[in-house]
């Protein structure tokens, strides 16, 4: 029978086609083997925003981990976990650990030239191109 302990809930925010069946796998089973109730995106349906549903996992959480990987940043939904996480942890009620899959802290850090930064800075780009289309729809649109 599995013991878990329903006041240490761990959220883990990952990538999964950088993680999944490795690290992810054998981080999950280490923590459910210490009766820990872990929580992940992965029972939510896929293809669409973020929803309640998860950010409230988050919430729920004590602990948050978040595996950067090469290809976190090209996920909206990491981005968004990410961004709940840090909230969290600003009223002082998720405690961080980040862990650095095959990344350099430096990387996640925007500290230097990196692929990392290069998705963020790409992903940056597509959404100004997306609010100037929008903007221009609007601005044509019928009166």
């Amino acid at each position: 029978m599995e013991r878990t302990n329903p006041h240490l809930q761990v959220f883990i925010s990952f990538r999964g086609k950088d993680v999944r069946g490795n690290i992810l796998s054998s981080l999950k089973e280490k923590l459910k083997d210490e009766g820990v109730n872990v929580k992940t995106d992965e029972e939510m349906p896929r293809g669409r925003k973020i929803d309640e549903n998860l950010l409230k996992l988050i919430r729920d959480s004590k602990v948050a981990v978040v595996i950067f990987s090469e290809n976190y940043p090209e996920s909206t939904w990491c981005l968004d976990e990410l961004v709940e996480i840090k909230k969290q942890m600003e009223l002082k009620k998720l405690a961080p650990l980040p862990i650095f899959f095959e990344v350099k802290a430096s990387h996640v850090a925007l500290e230097e030239h990196n692929p990392f930064k290069d998705i963020l800075l790409r992903l940056e780009d597509d959404e100004r191109e997306i609010a100037r289309n929008g903007k221009k729809a609007l601005e044509a649109r019928p009166a």
